[in-house]
């Protein structure tokens, strides 16, 4: 059958338009996916601000880890339990590091930081890099930023600010990177993994189809795989380095996986994949009622009941352990 004229006008536009498809996506891949909010800063504006509401009870003060390479400024506000009658005497009961979603920032974690410094920890919000208050130019998905809270551990030891055993606990983005700072550092002891993804490779595809209209819908499989590649390199890592799923064969800690039934961004099947590559001590909970965005408000409660629960548990002793190069 002969084209109309208009259908053959309409194949000479979508060609070049096809073919321009990879280069395209791979720009906004690049903008989109591994740019981080802060990219282009080189240092921050003013002095360091704490928490406009600390946690009933607690103080709080607000301080800086140089990380790298590559080198940036990780923000952290440290925020201390009640101090019981007398004052001092008792230490906290460990410390846990609470890492923000993808593109956002610590003060988002401030609700559990209050139920968990009221349970008597030192709860220690990061800005990982790139975000909030911290300077970086790209997200890594975790392969540099794992060895980011390693140094932020260590400087936390330095300052005598990483009592009793450490725990982690991320929710999407910041999950991801808590199971890989887990995976490379045995002083974490125990870590709670709210709705994260299973690997970089596996979780920007469905990004792509639902963020990037047109160029999403036409992109193969294998383009935009290639897409990553191209922008994981200009961003100065490996994607592979961001396999979460293969981080989580190597967590000596008990890990415990939340995520939503009703999760379309970040579907359960992640979690359930780490929690088959998971450890013993491993367990998943399945949350109804909960997407992506709702499971981080959290409406019920149930992902502080089964965070309390589960550092109850595990933060009990501390064990020595290897110091990795960091």
């Amino acid at each position: 059958m002969k084209a109309s004229p208009m259908g053959r006008f309409g194949l000479l536009v979508l060609g070049p338009v096809l073919s321009l498809l990879p280069t395209g996506c791979s720009a906004l891949i690049e903008r989109v996916v591994v740019r981080a909010p802060n990219h282009g800063v080189a240092a921050m504006e003013g002095e360091e601000t704490l928490p406009d509401k600390s946690p009933p009870g607690s103080s709080s003060r607000a301080i800086r880890v140089e990380v790298g390479p590559p080198a940036a400024s990780l923000s952290l506000w440290v925020l201390e339990p009640p101090a019981p009658a007398p004052v001092g005497g008792r230490p906290p009961r460990g410390t846990i590091l609470l890492l923000h979603g993808w593109r956002k920032q610590k003060a988002g974690t401030l609700r559990l930081a209050e139920v968990l410094t009221g349970d008597g920890y030192r709860a220690v919000a990061v800005d990982l890099r790139g975000h909030g208050r911290s300077t970086g130019d790209w997200m890594t998905y975790g392969a540099i930023e794992a060895r980011d809270l390693s140094q932020v551990l260590d400087a936390l030891e330095a300052r005598g600010l990483a009592a009793g055993p450490i725990g982690v606990f991320g929710t999407s983005y910041g999950a991801a990177v808590g199971i890989q700072f887990a995976a490379r550092d045995c002083r974490v002891r125990a870590v709670v993994a709210v709705a994260s993804f299973s690997s970089l490779r596996t979780a920007i595809p469905r990004y792509v189809r639902l963020f990037l209209p047109v160029f999403g819908w036409f992109m193969s499989e294998g383009q935009i795989r290639a897409a990553i590649d191209r922008a994981a390199e200009r961003a100065g890592f490996d994607p592979d380095g961001a396999d979460v799923g293969e981080a989580m064969a190597r967590v000596r800690a008990p890990v415990l996986l939340i995520h939503g039934k009703g999760d379309w961004l970040i579907p359960p099947y992640h979690s359930q994949t780490l929690f088959r590559a998971g450890n013993p001590s491993t367990e998943l909970v399945l949350l109804d009622g909960y997407g992506h965005n709702s499971i981080f408000r959290d409406s019920r409660g149930e992902v502080k009941k089964e965070s309390r629960e589960w550092f109850a548990r595990w933060l009990g002793s501390v064990e020595a352990c290897g110091h990795l190069d960091r």
